[in-house]
């Protein structure tokens, strides 16, 4: 049994590094869930400290991975209208485009939401549009940060 929980908890954390990428799958909570499952294990032991923490960690980082976007794309002078372009493109992007809309999905919808709304010129599109994209960066790299690190507590465990 305990082999079944330690193959389930692996398929967790696989399948909460690709969360970190694909907006949908919330992958810092996935990787929770691995831990979780190591928990209920018998020749495995984590404390319930590191629990609590990576929970908490967990929810922080999903809500912060919704701001850093926004901030990013207002900090480099875009609008509302900017922030939702880059949503958009993000979905386009990884629905139509995959791997790779990741990357330049949110940079073109920043764009041309900018474009299209705000009549703006094509420099402070581009400069809205590069926010957009350092912030879903930046989300995501802070994302894999933690589950890379509850991938280490989780191994470490075994």
């Amino acid at each position: 049994m305990d082999l079944l929980l330690v193959i389930l908890g692996s398929i967790l954390l696989i399948v909460g590094i690709i969360g970190c990428f694909v907006p949908v799958l919330p992958g810092p909570i996935i990787g929770y869930f691995a831990l979780l499952v190591l928990k209920f294990t018998d020749g495995y032991e984590l404390s319930n400290r590191w629990l609590w923490i990576f929970g908490a960690l967990a929810i922080a980082v999903s809500l912060i991975d919704n701001i850093i976007p926004v901030y990013a794309t207002k900090k480099y002078g875009g609008s509302r209208a900017g922030v939702i372009g880059t949503f958009v493109g993000l979905v386009i992007g990884l629905l139509f485009f995959p791997p790779f809309g990741f990357l330049f999905g949110p940079f073109l919808g920043a764009f041309a939401a900018e474009l299209y709304v705000q009549k703006s010129e094509i420099k402070l599109a581009l400069r809205a549009a590069f926010g957009s994209l350092v912030g879903v960066l930046a989300g995501s790299v802070l994302k894999l940060a933690l589950v890379l690190w509850m991938s280490y507590i989780f191994y470490a465990a075994l």
